[in-house]
């Protein structure tokens, strides 16, 4: 039971006493294939902040004292089965009686050089409702929980490949704000930008990373067809190499095998408490490795404190995405078009405006679809069987037109 005195200190509670409560707050075990990582040994270990094999300990100590249950799961996102954990109904009591008598503890947080005296549930609440393992793992000998500026000091990292070619940006402005809006308030970690080919996803999510790289530590990653799960965690254990955490680099150089649950590991780790933002941009779903690596991706970035990662696909292809919209870490969002001015200024030549309209009216806006046109080069016409026979002839016929004037 959570020892008495009203100052919470980071001996106040046992290890397995914190592994209860992580147990008790992670999302539930609802069946044998639907294993969230969070209830798996390196899971708890990641989230606790003790080593795997205390983790592997501890859950036999509880297991004989009637805590917990163990069982042979396959956790979403990887191929084969390991163990998972799910707490008896004595260990949720137990569970949620410490919880209980936790809340009102007290710590000192400081953050921003203002100090205060605060119950954790006033933290919990203050920090945007964070998990109590979390805060757990920061509050010291002394019960102050310090969150002040931690990264004014540090250099920040920014690292990108394949980042597009700078283009004129027009419009946007409600898309803009929506994305600047998750970026810095919404609890979502992550964020799906769907939209057909050429209608500006990549530009739209341009526009934010330029933004950001003056602020936090920023990731780009353009998927090509070429690119395999290696290349795509090569680049990124570079991006936390020049933050000072190779561990994943370190992991990757050594590894005989990858294994994804151990790269999931590493990543939150070296993600840490740093505000970072990931862009995947054209993260095309192709097999079960890409899914895989999505789905340790989403994990880490969910239980990174500060980090988010926006992915642009051409359709919404996010695996498992009822799951993660169901636990809040995932919003999708859908990219249509321009609007009508912002198209007229991505013409190099004024056209009639019943040309004009016609064009708005048959490509919906979408600006790639409207310069080709204007170009002529409609045979490079992306999706043209989303046109009819006759708008297609119609559109060859101004072709004609605006050739001949």
């Amino acid at each position: 039971m959570v020892k008495r005195g009203r100052r919470l200190t980071d001996k106040t509670l046992t290890a397995n006493e914190k592994i209860l409560i992580h147990m008790k707050e992670s999302f539930p075990l609802r069946d044998l294939m639907d294993a969230p990582y969070a209830l798996t040994q390196h899971g708890i270990s990641d989230s606790v902040g003790i080593r795997v094999n205390h983790v592997s300990r501890a859950m036999k100590t509880l297991s004989k004292d009637g805590y917990v249950e163990e069982s042979t799961g396959r956790v979403k996102g990887e191929i084969r089965k390991r163990k998972v954990y799910s707490l008896t109904d004595r260990g949720a009591t137990k569970a949620k009686e410490m919880r209980e008598e936790l809340g009102s503890k007290i710590v000192e947080l400081h953050k921003d050089k203002v100090v205060k005296e605060l119950t954790i549930n006033a933290v919990i609440d203050s920090l945007g409702g964070v998990p109590t393992a979390a805060i757990l793992r920061k509050v010291d000998s002394d019960g102050v929980i310090d969150i002040s500026a931690r990264r004014k000091t540090k250099k920040l990292v920014t690292l990108s490949r394949g980042l597009p070619r700078s283009t004129n940006f027009y419009g946007r402005e409600g898309d803009m704000a929506v994305l600047e809006e998750w970026l810095s308030s919404r609890e979502e970690k992550v964020l799906s930008l769907a939209g057909a080919k050429g209608v500006g996803k990549s530009s739209l999510a341009m526009n934010v990373y330029e933004q950001w790289t003056s602020s936090m530590n920023t990731f780009w990653f353009t998927f090509q067809e070429w690119d395999t799960t290696d290349s795509f965690l090569e680049a990124l254990s570079n991006f936390l190499k020049d933050m000072g955490r190779p561990e994943l680099k370190d992991y990757l150089n050594s590894a005989k095998k990858i294994d994804l649950w151990e790269v999931s590991g590493w990543i939150e780790r070296g993600l840490g408490d740093d505000d970072n933002v990931l862009f995947l941009d054209e993260a095309v779903v192709m097999g079960k490795s890409m899914e895989s690596l999505l789905n340790t991706l989403i994990e880490s970035v969910g239980r990174a404190e500060n980090t988010k990662m926006l992915i642009t696909q051409d359709k919404r292809d996010i695996p498992n995405s009822r799951s993660f919209l169901a636990r809040e870490l995932l919003v999708e969002i859908d990219l249509l078009g321009l609007d009508k001015k912002s198209c007229e200024k991505l013409l190099n030549k004024k056209m009639d405006d019943s040309e004009f309209e016609k064009v708005y009216r048959l490509t919906e806006g979408n600006p790639l679809h409207i310069m080709l046109i204007e170009s002529g080069r409609l045979e490079d016409l992306i999706d043209t069987k989303d046109y009819t026979p006759e708008e297609l002839a119609l559109l060859k016929y101004m072709k004609v037109i605006k050739e001949t004037k």
